[in-house]
């Protein structure tokens, strides 16, 4: 029997999931939050956290605090909210979940990124490997080593970048949007070269309208 743990970290997945649920309600206005949050970007989500983790069967295993969430329960998650959404917000185009694999090759997957970024849609990334870009200032190298959630809300052509946010540190709403966020390159935000997402192999999964 595998002993009851002190710690377990909340997990990057669910993490991923409430960032861009709350960019859903608080940039469009849907409620797709827990309404006992009562989220308007500022706060940190705790119970739609704690509600992804059940939903998506979200676990640690032995004696790790880290967690893990399987890409196919991600998705139905975020189905589930998406329909919760829909059901609470009448009038409103409706969102629904789509997901592209990491077998796909990876044009295809960077030019998928980029048109669901140019429509407004921020996607996570489900990485196989951690890349360069994330190692030691935003994640801890020597617990994490891949399968980890991001998420990715721009990008940059002329520079080959995207910009992601890696779930390792909040920020006010007001520094979470526009390339201009990700120059200091604090502990919520960083930029990753194509070249690295592309080793990284990542799968995409996304709300969208």
């Amino acid at each position: 029997m595998v002993p009851p743990k002190k710690k377990v970290l909340e997990g990057c997945g669910p993490v991923a999931a409430a960032m861009i649920m709350g960019y859903w309600q608080t940039e469009h206005g849907y409620k797709i939050m827990h309404p006992n949050d009562n989220f308007n970007g500022t706060k940190h989500p705790w119970k739609t956290i704690e509600d992804f983790r059940d939903k998506a069967d979200t676990k640690a295993w032995g004696d790790q605090e880290q967690s893990a969430t399987r890409k196919m329960k991600m998705e139905e998650a975020l189905a589930h909210f998406a329909k919760k959404a829909n059901e609470a917000s009448p009038g409103k185009p409706k969102l629904k979940v789509d997901m592209m694999w990491s077998i796909r090759r990876w044009e295809e997957r960077k030019n998928k990124i980029k048109s669901e970024l140019k429509q407004g849609s921020p996607l996570i990334l489900l990485l196989k490997k951690m890349p360069p870009c994330l190692k030691g200032k935003w994640v801890n190298a020597t617990k994490v080593f891949g399968d980890h959630y991001i998420v990715v809300n721009g990008f940059d052509d002329h520079k080959k970048v995207f910009y992601v946010m890696p779930g390792w540190r909040e920020a006010d709403k007001s520094t979470t949007s526009g390339p201009e966020a990700h120059q200091s390159q604090n502990l919520s935000h960083c930029q990753c070269s194509y070249a690295e997402i592309k080793e990284s192999d990542p799968s995409l999964i996304w709300i969208k309208r």
